[in-house]
């Protein structure tokens, strides 16, 4: 099986220090020992990998932080890549030649983390950063647009909702407005939070080793939420359309597994190597019932599959259809700016797919 999409980790270092964020905890750092791709590793990647026409670059780190991010960009768009930073982007150090290589190379999309509309209220989570700085970055890809005359890339405003910052929401989406940004805004932290987001808490927990009784305790919530209908399909469907790789070229195959074992190594071998692994093709029949689960399998440990398994809601080949048509459409240009007219958005639209 051949993927023409896989999420490459191109940094998994970066300079600011969000409370709960697992790379100020310093667990990243522990379990990734190459903090950045290498412009070298990437071009080895992409040569033995041509069918690759879409990478998601975001994940634990700051993009922005690779020292040959320029390079990446640019082979990029000489070979026909989209490129996207859909996990989200800080966008507090960047430099004004990566500003524009943005822009002339045609970087298809990014979400930049604003969680505030003033320095004051934006630092209390986005530690060390400089909300000014965001926003004359922003200024400056916006004078590229106009100077290249494009539309890409696109920018979208993503603002995590915590109490100590939901009363700027409004300000925030009238700035984002103009700037010319689409706008997300996510809850967190809050009771409903907790129920509709249990495996992906429990995981954070589960990293910190914080046992039951501790959980119910700060969550107010049983543990038995485990056991309820699995709510994240759409991130253990990676394994089918996006494998995740980490910026020291391990497979990990999904968002998640930070710590569970790995399908290979994209940089020694060949992505395409590691996605037809016997491993991997286990774990998907796994992932959909088919096989028994099998300790040396990534996903035996992962709190997702536990869910998925005791629910017995298993992933359908129906499912990785829907999600793939989802996935395509998101990626179609022209499909993008129709819906982007039609919800009277001028770069972007508003029912984003998360994937």
């Amino acid at each position: 099986m051949n993927y023409n999409r896989i999420r490459l980790e191109l940094s998994s270092n970066c300079q600011l220090k969000c409370p709960i964020c697992l790379t100020t905890l310093g667990i990243t750092k522990r379990l990734v020992d190459n903090p950045y791709v290498s412009f070298t590793n990437f071009k080895k990647l992409i040569d033995n990998s041509p069918q690759i026409k879409n990478i998601e670059t975001s994940h634990q780190g700051e993009i922005f932080l690779n020292p040959d991010l320029f390079k990446i960009i640019q082979y990029s768009y000489e070979n026909s890549i989209t490129l996207t930073a859909d996990s989200g982007v800080n966008l507090n150090s960047v430099s004004k030649d990566i500003l524009e290589a943005l822009v002339k190379y045609k970087f298809r999309s990014f979400f930049v983390s604003i969680d505030g509309a003033t320095q004051e209220v934006y630092s209390k989570y986005r530690i060390g950063g400089n909300i000014s700085q965001v926003f004359e970055n922003i200024n400056i890809i916006n004078y590229y647009k106009k100077k290249y005359k494009s539309r890409l890339p696109l920018l979208i405003w993503q603002f995590i909702e915590f109490n100590h910052n939901k009363h700027e929401v409004k300000i925030a989406k009238n700035i984002a407005r103009k700037f010319k940004m689409g706008f997300i805004r996510k809850i967190a932290c809050s009771e409903e939070d907790i129920k509709e987001n249990v495996n992906n808490i429990l995981y954070r927990l589960a990293l910190k080793k914080i046992n039951k009784e501790k959980f119910e305790k700060i969550s107010h919530y049983p543990i038995q939420v485990r056991l309820r209908k699995h709510i994240q399909k759409h991130i253990c469907a990676h394994l089918w359309y996006g494998p995740q790789i980490r910026s020291n070229g391990q497979v990990t195959g999904c968002c998640r597994n930070l710590n569970f074992g790995d399908y290979g190594n994209a940089f020694d071998t060949s992505i395409v190597e590691c996605i037809n692994s016997e491993k991997m093709k286990y774990a998907k029949k796994m992932l959909m019932g088919k096989n028994k689960e099998r300790k040396d399998i990534p996903c035996f440990k992962c709190p997702n599959y536990i869910s998925m398994k005791h629910s017995q809601n298993w992933i359908t080949q129906k499912y990785i259809s829907m999600r793939k048509m989802l996935l395509f459409l998101k990626n179609d240009y022209l499909f993008q700016q129709r819906l982007a007219s039609f919800f009277h958005e001028s770069l972007f639209y508003k029912p984003y797919v998360n994937t």
